[in-house]
């Protein structure tokens, strides 16, 4: 009697189990499912995206501003009036005859040595490094010319070191490594002001 029942219901199981309504429902629960992961995953990455847009916009007003600041010492400190590499730029040579054009100008070496430090202990320690920049392109921009910079400003820890630049080895080559570092320094101050205009015009379309 007990197996009879038995034996009935596993057939009123399988029954149910291969009609076409436990398929559809099964179904049903399987895109329940995908959408309330769809949900769950769009509103992660909604959040992300948001979250993204309030570092940028904060980045706007502390890490590009600082950068600029630290830009436009940095071009005071290695630019004559009339647009020229700074005398203190010579005492980065070996040749004695070009070194002694930059005498007097030992005390602006020093402060270029000491912003160059400052400069990259701010790089190493800034949590919210947000590229200054609009599109992917430009980002990636940004990124050649922070890896661009430092390499000058650890050129510039080697004064007093006896270790020299052998670009400096004759005024070309000290003016064509001045050139190279304001178009780096240009590029970024280019890109700096295009984020600043570009949050204007979010917060006042």
């Amino acid at each position: 009697m007990c197996i009879s029942r038995f034996v009935l219901y596993i057939k009123i199981l399988y029954d149910i189990i291969s009609s076409d309504c436990f398929a559809n429902l099964i179904s049903l629960s399987s895109l329940i499912v995908a959408l309330i992961a769809l949900f769950i995953g769009g509103k992660k990455v909604s959040e992300a995206i948001l979250e993204y847009q309030k570092k940028k916009r904060a980045a706007v007003f502390s890490y590009h501003i600082n950068m600029k600041v630290f830009i436009i010492r940095l071009k005071r400190l290695i630019s004559s009036n009339q647009c020229k590499p700074m005398k203190n730029l010579f005492l980065f040579s070996s040749e004695d005859k070009i070194r002694a054009k930059g005498i007097g100008y030992e005390k602006m070496a020093e402060r270029l040595v000491d912003l160059s430090q400052k400069i990259l202990d701010y790089l190493s320690t800034e949590p919210n490094q947000i590229p200054a920049s609009i599109t992917d392109n430009e980002t990636k921009q940004w990124d050649s010319l922070i890896e661009e910079l430092i390499n000058y400003l650890a050129d510039f820890l080697l004064y007093n070191t006896d270790s020299y630049l052998p670009q400096f080895d004759n005024i070309e080559g000290i003016e064509s490594y001045y050139n190279s570092l304001m178009n780096v320094l240009d590029n970024m101050l280019i890109l700096i002001n295009k984020s600043k205009n570009e949050l204007k015009k979010d917060i006042y379309p």
